[in-house]
């Protein structure tokens, strides 16, 4: 969300198989510098589909987005900027239509139709304003938007003949998730010293919360293809809340010489939902040493918290179809960690610079059950779903420690490249207290990425990349098959959780571009080759009724091809 070109109108307009992009910017007014940026996106990967391309679904997401950025210069150096963004997306993932049994997809529960749609919008005011050749003010206000909904839709089906064959399709879920937030930030910039400097500032976020779910289990027959009864809708969320995130803060900085320089700050972090979730005191302190011109070294300290995702606090079971509800974890406290990282960095070369980190987190108050199990908040994130949680206490603990390198050139002599690596230890204690792995401990990881650009005359140009990647596999323990059988789902048990690991992933990207440049226009066309060498990563295991033993591998996308056309002007 740049400023727009103030001088002269520019703009650029996409065309490929991922849908249509279009940009425009240029000045308002020439004479007091003021400014507009917009852009629009329109997407849809259907033409995949067409293609006979195979991407995973034979269903048809839509989404769209698009922003803009009026910025106006004001006299004596302020500035007053509006901004704003937002998009909304629709999927519809049906499974009733399969009749190959082989041909279960990679998105969605493989028992049911599933209706999916999301849109979110930002809207914001930031002014800026320097007090005097030492101090400057800056504030921001804002209001956001989202929304998701879906349905669900149980499908109830047979095989003949190795097809399927539906026999009902009845409603299951129905949820509309809405966050609305209005913010308003406020910093103080002050230069004390050619030494010392300061920020002070304050960040307030006032939540809307709205949280509705209603759903209903259908049982079959042994053989899972007739329907065996139906219980009445039961809501799950019927929530709304009126939250405050306080956020006050400070941090100086002292540059003791040309090689030393300290920063140190305090924060506060305060949610109003309950009495548990304040951080009165969070201190941070920095240190950037410059050993000569090619090397340095930085040493960071600090504690950190954070909230959960709001609707986590809002949820009850409602096992007994309670007319009024009553959340369970709506005193759950902050999330906390404490981090300490030690860096090096050394220019090999004018170009070429060296990066070495390693670091330590440890992780407190996670949420874990109040009955001793692996569960802990801190593997959510994984998949696709929503977490459905039990009463949980804030007596969970975890540690991440690591090493991160990485090699990188800037763009010279018509190349560049980046190469990095990781390599680190990922634990945590459920409310058993035993020690295991989390669900992101994939041990390591490592990227390389590099780019040519060959000159044809002075106005063509053909640009190479590729991208390639090599990390340890997911995570994933023992299969209780009985539980899953009964949930229709893939439920792992307590033995062994996080103990083995799917095969490595490993993906090589290829993009080839080539642009013509004339005196008004640029003119580039491009395919970007996303899994080069189409390898079969796996993503999970899925619960898939009509298999014989109920339960198959996911993979994550094939080889992709994606062209695009775009045209500057």
């Amino acid at each position: 969300m740049r400023n727009g070109n103030n001088e002269k109108y520019e703009g650029s307009a996409q065309f490929g198989f991922l849908g249509t992009e279009l940009m425009l910017e240029g000045p308002i007014s020439k004479k007091t510098g003021a400014s507009f940026l917009t852009m629009f996106k329109y997407s849809t990967v259907s033409i995949f589909n067409k293609l006979g391309i195979n991407i995973g679904t034979d269903s048809k997401p839509t989404y769209q987005d698009g922003g803009f950025r009026l910025n106006f210069p004001l006299k004596k150096g302020g500035n007053i900027a509006l901004f704003g963004i937002g998009g909304k997306s629709y999927v519809e993932i049906l499974k009733s239509t399969l009749k190959d049994t082989s041909a279960l997809e990679l998105y969605g529960d493989n028992d049911r139709d599933q209706y999916f749609g999301s849109r979110m919008g930002v809207i914001g005011l930031s002014y800026t304003k320097p007090i005097n050749k030492r101090t400057f003010i800056k504030a921001v206000f804002s209001a956001s938007h989202q929304r998701v909904t879906a349905n669900h839709d149980k499908i109830v089906r047979h095989v003949e003949n190795g097809e399927f064959k539906v026999t009902d399709i009845v409603p299951i879920l129905d949820y509309i998730f809405r966050d609305n937030k209005y913010s308003a930030y406020f910093s103080l910039n002050r230069k004390i010293s050619r030494k010392l400097s300061y920020k002070a500032g304050l960040n307030l976020d006032l939540y809307d919360l709205r949280y509705i779910d209603s759903v209903r289990v259908v049982t079959l027959n042994e053989d899972n293809t007739q329907i065996a009864g139906i219980t009445q809708w039961r809501t799950r969320w019927k929530g709304t809340g009126n939250p405050m995130l306080i956020q006050p803060y400070f941090q100086m900085k002292y540059k003791a010489n040309e090689k030393l320089t300290l920063t140190g700050g305090i924060t506060s972090n305060i949610f109003t939902l309950n009495d548990n979730s304040i951080s009165p005191i969070e201190p941070r302190f920095g240190l950037s040493y410059q050993i000569d011109r090619k090397q340095k070294i930085n040493i960071g300290i600090g504690l950190h918290s954070q909230t959960l995702a709001p609707y986590l606090y809002y949820f009850d079971k409602n096992l007994d179809y309670k007319k009024e509800l009553t959340p369970y974890n709506k005193d759950l406290g902050l999330l906390k960690s404490l981090h300490f990282v030690l860096g090096f960095e050394q220019y090999l070369g004018k170009r070429i610079r060296f990066k070495a980190e390693t670091y330590f987190q440890y992780l407190f108050n996670l949420p874990v059950e109040t009955t001793p199990s692996s569960y802990s908040l801190l593997n959510s994130g994984t998949g696709f779903s929503r977490f459905f949680p039990d009463k949980l206490v804030n007596k969970g603990t975890g540690r991440n420690y690591g090493l991160d390198i990485s090699i990188e050139k800037g763009f010279s002599h018509g190349y560049f490249f980046m190469m990095s690596g990781s390599l680190f230890d990922a634990k945590y204690r459920g409310s058993d207290n035993i020690l295991r792995n989390s669900s992101f401990n994939g041990v390591f990881a490592t990227n390389f990425l590099a780019g040519k650009e060959i000159k044809f005359g002075k106005r063509k140009t053909l640009n190479l990349g590729i991208k390639i990647a090599w990390t340890g596999g997911h995570r994933h323990g023992i299969i209780d098959r009985e539980a899953s059988r009964a949930a229709q789902e893939v439920i792992y048990s307590d033995i062994d959780y996080n103990e083995y690991q799917f095969k490595d992933y490993f993906r090589t990207d290829l993009k080839i571009a080539y642009k013509i440049n004339t005196k008004r226009f640029t003119h580039e066309i491009a395919l970007d080759i996303s899994n080069l060498f189409d390898t079969r990563n796996i993503l999970s295991y899925s619960y898939a009724p009509g298999k014989i033993n109920q339960i198959q591998e996911e993979y994550q996308l094939g080889r992709l091809p994606i062209f695009y056309y775009r045209f500057d002007f």
